[in-house]
């Protein structure tokens, strides 16, 4: 048939991956074979090889497996895939009416629901700035493309997609024609609060803003000691109040201060509260999980200031940003000093300072860079933290920097600052999970984040620390992250254990392979929990090959129940097909695991019991 015909020339004729990746067979562009298959013609991409994507679905399966290659591929992806001048003007031209099928804040089209959608505009909004930074487009093209990643950018309702959108049109700007550099940096900043919501707080002639307060028994009394040296009145001891006048302005502080009871965000939903404060401890970062569990999230946020002051607040940001994508947060990047009972002498509570300072700032209607400023500077503890390499301890809503490093707003395992696709995990996510332990060589390890890989060593080191066989190789801080490693050929391990002299002191180093930084951290906390258990036991040697193996899923599946993710099955299920083993139902492993109520991530009892609940033929399969 002529339409066939026509079809096939078209695709010899233009098909890129033939010169991108001419050994393939297929014309598949990913070289290494390990995500969705995509492919490029008429102006399209395909998920399936030898269909031009028609149908709404098939283009939404298309553009999100170009999309995912673009994440993973060094540099531009268009440049890689060697797009001509006519292909790249094919390719705008279907991302406009490819948009057109998914509108924000309007019906999708026939076949997709609303998170596919949602999901569509994410992987067309990816390969569209790929598109519009791409080196040797015409000027057309770029101006074009950027008006519509405009358009995108302004209409988006999803947060999480606008957010990502001006962030990587910020990062992205200097590779966009000179013309439109500066409108684009302008767009993107304008995305982020730059100045807390005044506007909100004070309307209509209010000028009092209302502050609940929850604190930590190891710091209540110090904070309404601190609140009443700096001029604040109370009459009960509950409630504070303080008119600041700056300038001829008026601002009455309402500070309601209360024991915290897990519920440090319990009125950011309230629309008669403005800020709401948490000054204690993090109890590992449990306080706010448990916090942010069933919490009333309101309108997300809007018009709020939340100011947590505990250790390591940078852990949890993402989670808080799920709850409340519309607040302003403003929390720790690493330990939160102070002195029980140090209220009137230095170095007191730099918590209180903060949150002082902060008052102040609002007080004169400062903006975040101003008030984070003045808190770097009044900080008691700030030479402590220079010493650790920390500029300011306290990450306000305009420290872009620090915020796309350690937040995920998709959850997929790689910090916003490499991600650039918002992967809402819509289409195929049964694939992803198996993704996760197939290796990418996207980067080098010298070129990685190391977040990750912190996380997943911090995890190994508090799951081994409640395990009977490993707690001696981890209790006295032996295990230290040691960042990534490019792998050798043929080295398939995710993570690469040495013994090591550390600081004068015996210790084991733990790297990360760069092959895998795509994994989610759900994913690497379980298996290098696995991977170190085998690592000491095969330095041990005593163990059987059954027992081996099952004290690593031991610890395996502790850290999948101790992590925040909602992923558990589909992760364990592609472990054991990664390393070989049978299906093990993760059920009877934690029932072993019960079984021993000392040792919470297992012991040998549990290695026991778990012998006995697998079926002959599972405890066959694990010998071999």
């Amino acid at each position: 048939r002529a339409s066939e015909i026509s079809l096939r020339g078209h695709d010899l004729a233009n098909e890129p991956s033939m010169h991108v990746y001419p050994a393939l067979p297929g014309l598949n562009m990913d070289a290494t074979g390990a995500r969705q298959p995509v492919y490029f013609t008429r102006g399209r991409f395909s998920a399936t090889e030898g269909q031009v994507p028609e149908h709404p679905k098939a283009i939404g399966e298309g553009l999100y497996a170009a999309a995912k290659l673009a994440d993973d591929s060094p540099g531009n992806a268009v440049e890689k895939m060697r797009l001509q001048p006519q292909q790249r003007r094919d390719l705008l031209t279907s991302l406009k009416w490819d948009l057109e099928l998914a509108p924000a804040g309007g019906p999708p089209a026939e076949g997709l629901d609303k998170k596919q959608a949602l999901q569509l505009r994410s992987s067309a909004s990816t390969m569209l700035l790929e598109l519009m930074t791409a080196q040797g487009n015409s000027g057309a093209i770029s101006q074009e493309a950027f008006g519509l990643y405009k358009d995108q950018l302004q209409a988006e309702t999803n947060p999480t997609l606008r957010d990502q959108m001006a962030l990587h049109l910020g990062r992205l700007a200097e590779r966009l024609p000179q013309s439109l550099q500066a409108e684009a940096k302008a767009l993107a900043a304008s995305e982020g609060p730059d100045s807390p919501p005044y506007d909100a707080w004070f309307k209509d002639g209010d000028n009092t803003l209302t502050v609940n307060w929850s604190a930590g028994p190891e710091s209540l009394k110090d904070d309404k000691r601190r609140l009443l040296k700096a001029g604040f009145k109370s009459t009960d001891n509950e409630t504070f109040t303080k008119t600041y006048d700056v300038n001829g302005v008026e601002t009455t502080f309402k500070v309601e201060i209360r024991p915290f009871r897990n519920d440090m965000f319990d009125q950011v939903g309230d629309d008669k509260t403005e800020m709401q404060i948490y000054t204690g401890h993090s109890n590992w970062g449990r306080n706010m999980r448990s916090s942010l569990d069933g919490v009333n999230t309101g309108k997300g946020g809007e018009g709020k200031l939340v100011f947590t002051d505990l250790c390591v607040g940078k852990g949890e940001m993402q989670q808080f940003r799920d709850k409340f994508p519309k607040a302003d947060f403003v929390t720790t990047f690493n330990s939160s000093y102070f002195i029980p009972g140090s209220e009137f002498r230095e170095p007191n509570s730099e918590g209180i300072n903060a949150i002082l300072t902060t008052f102040d700032g609002i007080a004169a209607r400062k903006d975040y860079a101003s008030i984070a400023e003045n808190v770097r500077k009044g900080n008691p503890w700030r030479r402590d933290h220079e010493r650790e390499g920390v500029d300011n301890n306290f990450i306000f809503p305009t420290d872009a920097a620090v915020r796309r490093r350690v937040l995920d707003a998709d959850h997929d395992g790689q910090a916003d600052l490499f991600d650039r696709l918002v992967d809402f995990n819509t289409f195929k996510p049964e694939e992803d999970a198996a993704r996760d332990f197939q290796p990418i060589e996207h980067r080098a390890a010298s070129q990685l984040d190391g977040t990750k890989a912190h996380f997943a060593s911090m995890t190994v080191t508090r799951i081994a620390n409640y395990n009977e066989r490993f707690a001696e190789e981890t209790e006295g801080g032996q295990l230290v992250p040691a960042g990534y490693f490019d792998p050798a050929p043929g080295e398939k391990n995710l993570f690469r254990f040495e013994r090591s002299t550390i600081d004068g002191k015996e210790g084991i180093t733990m790297k990360m392979s760069s092959h895998h930084a795509h994994m989610s951290e759900d994913a690497l906390r379980a298996t290098g929990c696995y991977e170190f258990a085998r690592f000491i036991n095969g330095e041990r040697g005593e163990l059987s090959t059954v027992d081996d193996k099952i004290h690593g899923l031991l610890m395996a599946s502790h850290s999948l129940k101790t992590d925040t993710g909602y992923e558990d099955r589909r992760i364990w299920q592609a472990l054991l097909e990664a390393k070989g083993l049978p299906a093990i139902p993760r059920s009877l492993v934690e029932e072993a695991k019960a079984s021993d109520k000392h040792n919470y991530a297992g012991g040998y009892q549990a290695v026991e019991e778990l012998k006995e609940l697998l079926s002959p033929e599972l405890v066959s399969q694990l010998e071999d």
